[in-house]
C-alpha cells in the first residue's frame, strides 16, 4: 500500500479574487497570507511549468504541491506570479522538478532564477528506475493521464480549457511531490543537491546565450550556395529538364523517365491507407542506383544532398544576434549536451553519410568551408576564456582501473606519446587502440582509423592487454559488475542504470551492454568532473556560456583555479589546457 492509495478524484476549486485554482483533499486558503504560509510551511515543494507546447516554451502558468494531498495552479497571467517568483527564487525552500532542465529554462525567460532546485528524474535514475513521469507513476500504483490525451492532434495547451490545464498540471506536482518523499530516504541528496545547483547555472547561460557573427556565417555560406548551384545546372544539363536535385518526387519521376525504377516506400499506415505512393530516393537507394546503372543523376542527386546538409549547419547562424543553446543531462551517462547549436561539421556528417573524416575534410577543403562553425561565436567581451580536461576520458580509465603503468602515463602531458613509448608503438597506433579500449571498438574500426590490418590491429590490442593488465582487469570486471547489477557506477558513486539485453529497436546484445558498462562508468565520472567544474567556477564569479562534454567556456578574461578544477574526483590528477580566443574555437 502506497501513500497515494488514499486519494481520491478531486476538483479544481477557483479562486477568482487571486486568478488562481487550488486542487486537493483540503480546504482551499482564501487569502494571499493563506496561500504563502500553506505553500512554504514545510520547506519542500513539487514545482511544474505549463508552456504553449514543447516547441514553444512560452509559459502559460506555473503549479505548486506543499504535500500530495494539495496543489495549486497559477495562471502567468494572476497577481499571484509575484508570490510564485519569491517563492522560486528562496533558497531556504526546496524544489523538486520532473525534468527540471526544462522548467528552470522556462522560469529563467520570466526573469525568475529558480534557487534550491532538485531534478526527480535524476533521483530515480539513481534508483534505476524508468523515465517519464507516467511510467515514475505507476511505479507508486498512479495512473496519469498523457498530455496527448488531453490536447487535440497537432494542437497546444492553448486549445484546452484552463480549467483542464490546471487539473493536469496540479495532478503532475502531487505526484511529483510523492515520489520524491518515497526516493529521498534512498538517494544520495547531497548528489542530487549538487546536481541541482550545475542545472540552474545552465539555466543562466540558457537565457544569456553566445553572441553570433552573423557576417562570418554568410561568408562561410556562399561557397556552399555555389556548389549547390553548380550541381543544379549539371543535373539540368545531364537531362535537359528544370530539375531540383532536392526534391524526391521529382528525382523519382526522372529516374523513372531514364528507364531506373526505384522500390516503392510503403505507407506509414500500411498499404491500404489512402496516401501517396512514394518511390524510395533515399541514400542507400540513390547509391545502389549509382552503383548497379552508373546513372550520372543518382551521383548528382547524393552530392547535392550532401551540400544541403552542410548547409544545415551555417545557416542557423544567418541573420541573426544571438543564439540560445538548449542544455541537457544524457540520459544514459549524465553527461551536458547542448541542441540548438551545430557547430562541428565532421563529426556529424561523417554519421549522416557513411564517409571516412579524412573524406569530409576534402569536400570541406575543397568548397572552402571550416571544419567548424564556432568562428561564428564570439564574446560578449573581448574574449573568451577557454578550458577542456586533456584526454580526460583516458585518464579516468588509469585512476579508476589503479593501473600503475597507466597512472605514470597520465603524468606526462601527452598520455597516447606516453604509453606508446611504453608500447614501442607510433602515438597515431597507441591513440586509436587507446579510444578503441574507451569506447568498444571493434578490430575492424582499429584497422580503418589506424591504417592497418586486422591482423596488426589484434596484435596491437593483445599487447595493449599485457602492457596495462590492471586496466584491463577492471574493465572486464566493469563488465560483469554491470551485468549482474543492471547498471554502473562512477568515481562519484552515481548509478546509471544500463539497457537490459534485447532492448531497444537495436535488440541490444550481451557485448553491447558489457562495452556500455565501461563506458557509463568512465563517461560518467566525465560528466561528475564537468558537473562539479560549474559549479566550482561559479562561486567564483565566472561569467560561464557554455558547457559541452569536456569543455567549457566563459565570456571574459578570467584566472581560473587551475588547481580546484584539476583535483575535482578525489585521487585522480585531471590536467587542464586554457587560454583566451577572441573567437569560440
Amino acid at each position: 500500500m502506497t501513500v497515494l492509495d488514499d486519494l481520491r478524484p478531486t476538483e479544481n476549486e477557483s479562486i477568482p479574487a487571486l486568478g488562481i485554482y487550488w486542487h486537493g483533499l483540503v480546504t482551499p486558503p482564501k487569502t494571499v497570507e493563506e496561500i504563502k504560509a500553506r505553500l512554504t510551511r514545510t520547506g519542500l515543494l513539487a514545482c511544474d511549468t505549463e508552456t504553449i507546447s514543447l516547441q514553444d516554451r512560452t509559459i502559460i502558468g506555473v503549479g505548486f504541491a506543499p504535500s500530495k494531498d494539495e496543489a495549486c495552479y497559477i495562471p502567468v497571467y494572476s497577481p499571484l506570479m509575484s508570490l510564485a517568483k519569491e517563492i522560486l527564487e528562496d533558497a531556504s525552500i526546496l524544489k523538486t522538478f520532473y525534468n527540471s532542465p526544462f522548467d528552470l529554462e522556462v522560469l529563467a525567460w520570466s526573469d525568475i532564477e529558480v534557487k534550491g532546485s532538485l531534478d526527480l528524474l535524476t533521483m530515480a535514475r539513481q534508483h534505476s528506475l524508468p523515465g517519464g513521469l507516467k511510467l515514475l507513476a505507476t511505479h507508486i500504483g498512479w495512473n496519469k493521464d498523457e498530455i496527448s490525451d488531453l490536447i487535440p492532434p497537432k494542437g497546444t495547451m492553448m486549445d484546452i480549457d484552463e480549467e483542464v490545464t490546471a487539473d493536469k498540471c496540479c495532478w503532475d506536482v502531487r505526484i511529483t511531490f510523492e515520489l520524491f518523499y518515497i526516493l529521498q530516504p534512498e538517494t544520495d541528496m547531497s548528489m542530487i543537491h549538487r546536481d541541482g545547483r550545475a542545472l540552474e547555472c545552465l539555466a543562466r547561460m540558457h537565457k544569456v546565450g553566445l553572441k553570433v557573427d552573423s557576417a562570418h556565417a554568410e561568408e562561410l555560406d556562399k561557397p556552399l550556395v555555389v556548389e549547390l548551384e553548380r550541381l543544379r545546372q549539371l543535373a539540368e544539363e545531364e537531362t535537359g529538364w528544370e530539375v531540383n536535385p532536392g526534391s524526391p518526387d521529382q528525382v523519382a519521376y526522372i529516374l523513372g523517365m531514364r528507364g531506373v525504377f526505384l522500390k516503392v516506400k510503403k505507407p506509414s499506415g500500411g498499404w491500404t491507407e489512402a496516401k501517396k505512393t512514394r518511390m524510395m530516393t533515399d541514400e542507400a537507394a540513390l547509391l545502389d542506383v549509382a552503383n548497379v546503372t552508373g546513372d550520372p543523376l543518382a551521383k548528382i542527386v547524393l552530392e547535392y544532398r550532401k551540400t544541403q546538409k552542410l548547409r544545415g549547419y551555417t545557416r542557423p547562424f544567418i541573420g541573426v544576434d544571438r543564439i540560445h543553446p538548449h542544455f541537457h543531462q544524457n540520459a544514459a551517462t549524465m553527461r551536458f549536451s547542448a541542441s540548438g547549436i551545430r557547430c562541428d561539421l565532421v563529426e556529424p556528417i561523417e554519421g549522416l553519410f557513411g564517409e571516412p573524416e579524412y573524406q569530409m575534410e576534402r569536400r570541406l577543403n575543397a568548397l572552402g568551408v571550416p571544419k567548424s562553425m564556432r568562428g561564428s561565436v564570439v564574446p560578449d567581451g573581448k574574449v573568451f576564456t577557454k578550458f577542456d580536461f586533456s584526454q580526460q576520458e583516458l585518464r579516468i580509465l588509469a585512476y579508476m582501473s589503479g593501473d600503475v603503468a597507466m597512472i605514470e602515463a597520465a603524468n606526462g602531458t601527452d598520455m597516447h606519446q606516453s604509453m606508446g613509448n611504453m608500447m614501442m608503438v607510433p602515438r597515431s597506433e597507441m591513440k586509436n587502440a587507446n579510444f578503441a579500449v574507451v569506447y568498444g571498438s571493434g578490430l575492424e574500426t582499429i584497422a580503418v582509423t589506424a591504417g592497418i590490418s586486422v591482423h596488426d590491429a589484434a596484435r596491437l590490442m593483445g599487447h595493449w592487454k599485457k602492457s596495462f593488465p590492471d586496466a584491463w582487469e577492471w574493465m572486464e570486471g566493469s563488465k560483469e559488475d554491470g551485468l549482474r547489477q543492471g547498471y554502473a557506477e562512477t568515481a562519484t558513486g552515481r548509478r546509471l542504470p544500463l539497457p537490459e539485453i534485447g532492448e531497444g529497436p537495436g535488440q541490444l546484445d550481451e557485448e553491447t551492454v558489457k562495452r556500455q558498462a565501461v563506458n557509463y562508468r568512465i563517461q560518467g565520472t566525465g560528466g561528475d568532473v564537468l558537473r562539479e567544474s560549474i559549479i566550482i567556477l561559479d562561486e567564483a564569479g565566472v561569467d560561464q556560456r557554455l558547457p559541452i562534454h569536456d569543455e567549457l567556456n566563459s565570456d571574459g578574461a578570467y584566472l581560473l583555479p587551475t588547481e580546484k578544477l584539476e583535483t575535482v574526483i578525489p585521487g585522480m590528477h585531471l590536467p587542464i589546457e586554457s587560454g583566451f580566443v577572441e573567437r569560440w574555437s
